[in-house]
């Protein structure tokens, strides 16, 4: 069953549509502005997140992730490919999310431990020793 703003389209049009071939439109047909605004947001959560991984030191494959993500969102432009079942397209955006949510673990890790050892280091009192030559007193 579609919503009631697809049928009033495919009225307007007067014969129906399989798809909208723009994954961006089958949303809003299908789950309203609210389904495709939450899905714009886990969108951009995405693209975000992906530059914070780009910012560590030690992330190797964040390009590659990165132009997947863009890859995905393009083809998704001018294709209803996304949601449909048994396509690889969700797939691999999940897999690119778990690898980006993993990189940035180990990136809070590594800052966390940076951190206790910069605070360790700062609470040991400086102990200096005698120069050469001067004998304690």
């Amino acid at each position: 069953e579609q919503s009631d703003t697809a049928q009033i389209f495919w009225t307007s049009l007067g014969f129906k549509t399989p798809h909208a071939h723009n994954s961006w439109l089958e949303m809003a047909l299908g789950i309203g502005v609210v389904g495709a605004g939450i899905a714009a947001l886990g969108w951009l959560a995405a693209f975000y997140r992906t530059l914070r991984v780009a910012a560590a030191p030690h992330a190797e494959h964040v390009a590659f992730c990165l132009a997947l993500l863009a890859a995905i969102f393009f083809e998704n432009l001018s294709e209803y490919e996304f949601f449909r079942a048994g396509r690889l397209m969700w797939a691999l955006f999940v897999a690119v999310l778990v690898y980006l949510g993993r990189e940035l673990a180990i990136r809070r890790a590594s800052r966390a431990e940076e951190r206790r050892a910069l605070v360790a280091m700062q609470a040991r009192p400086l102990v200096f020793a005698p120069a050469r030559g001067v004998a304690a007193q």
